[in-house]
């Protein structure tokens, strides 16, 4: 099973929404920090020190950690509106501790913690058309119900496992998008809609989390 990996610790392109905020209110700060105690031991030995900080008027919003390699499967693959076919469904991409209330790519809040985020496709199925340009995202799952990296998890398990984190019938996701510009470690960067993102690199890969900003349609 081939690997992407992280050797300069340069970070993936994270595209998360923190609602209601203005691009130049957000900065970043990496940091050295051993990830939170509180993950599972097997979760946590995965991960690189890197802290990744994403603060909004100076104050912490939400926290990055992610691992030195990935598991890809290697498939690729032109999938309408998909990136990143080089990730299984349900790889293991990090976790994100939110220090305040954040709102998703659905605009719908989930609450303060530690979560881990896991690869997903928007199912094309023709209910979704016209949310996002995008089908790629991670998943939010609670990081105490998410204890091996390697675990295999199907679709309906992740929307199973992070609807415990919404509280709503709806999972809770991160967008991915793609940054076409070549970006130099870790920057805040607006994406093709000046949503503003996160970036991070394994290796060659260079991808984006939304980190403000939600999807044209709600409800789904």
């Amino acid at each position: 099973m081939p690997k992407l990996y992280n050797a300069l610790l340069f970070p993936l392109l994270v595209l998360l929404t923190l609602a209601c905020a203005e691009a130049g209110t957000l900065q970043l700060a990496v940091s050295e920090e051993p990830p939170p105690a509180g993950l599972p031991q097997a979760i946590r030995d995965a991960l690189q020190p890197q802290k990744h900080t994403v603060s909004k008027d100076g104050n912490t919003a939400v926290e990055f950690w992610f691992p030195g390699e990935v598991e890809a499967s290697g498939a690729g693959g032109m999938a309408l509106g998909v990136n990143f076919n080089q990730f299984q469904t349900g790889a293991f991409l990090g976790i994100v501790r939110l220090v305040s209330t954040w709102h998703d790519y659905k605009n719908k809040p989930i609450e303060p913690g530690l979560y881990t985020l896991r690869y997903g496709q928007q199912p094309a199925d023709g209910n979704h058309t016209g949310i996002t340009l995008y089908r790629d995202y991670v998943i939010l799952l609670p990081a105490e119900l998410d204890e091996e990296p390697e675990t295999r998890f199907g679709q309906p398990d992740l929307n199973q496992l992070s609807r415990l984190a919404t509280g709503t019938p709806h999972p809770g996701i991160m967008a991915l998008f793609p940054i076409w510009d070549e970006v130099e470690g870790a920057q805040i960067v607006p994406n093709e809609i000046d949503q503003p993102t996160l970036v991070h690199h394994w290796g060659g890969l260079q991808i984006g989390f939304v980190l403000e900003g939600h999807g044209e349609l709600e409800g789904y």
